[in-house]
């Protein structure tokens, strides 16, 4: 039986925990580019802070990580201005404390397209990106992917 969970998993493009299956975006089936020029990590994943903090300057650019579609484009107390995609195989990815938004809601965006700018809006204590993953409506590590650097 436990093969069988196994190899499902496989096939299904998922992983097996605590003996239930998770359905996860593959970066097989979605190339994913890194969303911004910076790779330091200032904030990682973990239950409190479901994301992960890329430091940064203000202004640097910030790219869609995939292909999709922009199905928010706005601004709260908390994210400050941000951008949510929605890409295939039910995979979303936000993007928040933008110092400026680039995209509006309803456009589509290819891979490495810019959709904003780094800033420091909403509650936050420096200038940074707060990268979100999601699958199905659940957040999803990010670091849990490989992704393409934009420049290459």
């Amino acid at each position: 039986m436990k093969a069988l969970k196994i190899i499902l998993a496989v096939v299904l493009g998922g992983i097996i925990f605590n003996g239930m299956f998770i359905h996860v975006c593959e970066a097989k089936k979605i190339k994913w580019v890194w969303p911004t020029t910076t790779t330091r990590l200032s904030q990682t994943y973990f239950p409190e802070h479901q994301a992960i903090d890329i430091d940064g300057e203000k202004g640097d650019l910030i790219y869609a990580a995939a292909k999709g579609t922009v199905i928010e484009a706005t601004s709260d107390e908390g994210y400050g201005n941000y951008v949510v995609l929605k890409h295939r195989n039910g995979c979303k990815t936000k993007y928040a404390h933008l110092n400026k938004i680039k995209v509006e809601q309803g456009q589509a965006v290819k891979r490495g397209d810019t959709i904003g700018k780094e800033g420091m809006t909403g509650w936050t204590t420096g200038y940074h990106l707060h990268f979100e993953l999601f699958k199905n409506d659940e957040k999803v590590n990010p670091l849990r992917f490989r992704y393409l650097r934009k420049y290459l």
